[in-house]
């Protein structure tokens, strides 16, 4: 029987995100093709390992680097490329799979020093605006643009990545960026829900029909700009009435935190934490939860509001689940929200405020927009399409 080709795959690390959770079910999606192996870094102080998705998705090996960081610090990063080197030595694959900015500088680089026949970086986003300086964003475009030059194949996950990468940013030539969406596993969710149907998140924080949850998920994080997501919530609490009550989750956690909750005492609004309940509470704090499909089939809105996106996993976890999305118009959120017919964009508070009344105070269109994003999550957007054209792809370079 003919050996599987080996993929060697390359992830910032290895905590509960969209990044992890994709390429952990890909990987996994892969593996009755490919012999693999998973190379990740620990979860950031405030992050959760993804444990428990590495009890659902087999079929590949997995081997942690302490030395990988998400921050650059430059012996740290010496040492992780040398164990990158020395992983690929012993592996020999024929293909490296990079996921990230950190992985994809030292990743490439080692895959083209062990000269790996075929190297591949997907952009899940990137970092060229609202993270660093001007004077930093530019050197990274720059260190972009030189390592795709010994890249074979880079992958956009949305078309306006597709497109900053080649018009706007020039990180390479049309002929090497592949547009290829992620895919999101249906079968997963599903069974979740059947396993942890008997206590509902509405049940959980005895949520009345009246009172329109709306939630919003990711890292506590700047450019998340949670910030955004709480002055919505103070102006729509200010709107409540008795047939409709706003209720706000925040599912995440990270050193935005503190911020956030000084921001809610001084403004005089009652929160909660995990094990600390206020009856007078309309905010929150959920921090890290692993029951995303019971969370998203609970809630009636996602509101995302973040400044830098590429295709955010939550937002089409919400739209998998029938829920309407509202959020900014970054990345590739516009697209999604268009082709899908399944949310809202606007921009500030004041069009994010009236996008979630208008849903709050009509159940027909957010029941006839959730119905539209859950058709086209399963029509457009199945990891079995994402790993099935991956496959390919990396088949037909191997037989170049």
């Amino acid at each position: 029987m003919k050996p599987k080709p080996r993929l060697l795959i390359i992830l910032n690390r290895l905590s509960i995100g969209g990044p992890a959770v994709n390429t952990l079910a890909l990987a996994a999606s892969l593996s009755d093709s490919f012999e693999i192996l998973l190379v990740a870094g620990n979860p950031l102080p405030h992050e959760v390992a993804a444990t428990h998705w590495l009890q659902h998705y087999t079929g590949f090996q997995v081997r942690i680097i302490p030395d990988f960081t998400r921050h650059v610090l430059l012996g740290k990063d010496i040492k992780a490329y040398r164990e990158i080197k020395s992983i690929i030595r012993d592996f020999q694959p024929q293909v490296v799979h990079t996921h990230g900015s950190k992985p994809g500088i030292l990743g490439r680089w080692a895959a083209y020093r062990m000269k790996v026949p075929l190297i591949i970086h997907t952009f899940h986003g990137h970092v060229f605006s609202n993270y660093f300086s001007p004077h930093i964003s530019r050197f990274i475009v720059w260190l972009e643009q030189r390592m795709a030059g010994i890249t074979h194949l880079i992958i956009a996950i949305n078309q306006k990545i597709h497109h900053e990468l080649i018009n706007q940013y020039k990180i390479a030539s049309a002929e090497k960026i592949w547009l290829a969406p992620l895919g999101l596993d249906l079968a997963y969710y599903q069974q979740y829900l059947k396993e942890h149907s008997q206590v509902s998140f509405r049940e959980e924080f005895e949520l009345q029909l009246n009172e329109i949850a709306v939630a919003a998920v990711g890292r506590l994080v700047p450019v998340k700009n949670h910030r955004l997501f709480l002055r919505t919530a103070i102006e729509l609490i200010k709107k409540n009435t008795a047939s409709c009550l706003y209720r706000f989750f925040l599912v995440g956690d990270g050193p935005e935190r503190k911020w956030l909750i000084d921001f809610l005492e001084k403004k005089g609004i009652a929160y909660t934490l995990p094990g600390k309940k206020n009856p007078n509470a309309s905010i929150h704090f959920l921090l890290w939860r692993t029951d995303i499909p019971v969370i998203m089939s609970g809630i009636d809105i996602l509101l995302h509001t973040s400044l830098n996106e590429g295709t955010p996993v939550s937002i089409m976890e919400a739209l998998a689940a029938g829920k309407p999305v509202i959020a900014t118009p970054v990345g590739g959120i516009p697209q999604l929200l268009k082709d899908s017919e399944g949310g809202v964009a606007a921009k500030d508070e004041a069009s994010l405020t009236e996008a979630v009344q208008s849903l709050a105070k009509n159940p027909a269109i957010r029941s006839e927009m959730g119905a539209k994003g859950a058709i086209f999550v399963k029509n457009h957007l199945s990891l079995h399409a994402q790993s099935l054209a991956l496959k390919n792809k990396i088949e037909a370079f191997l037989k170049e």
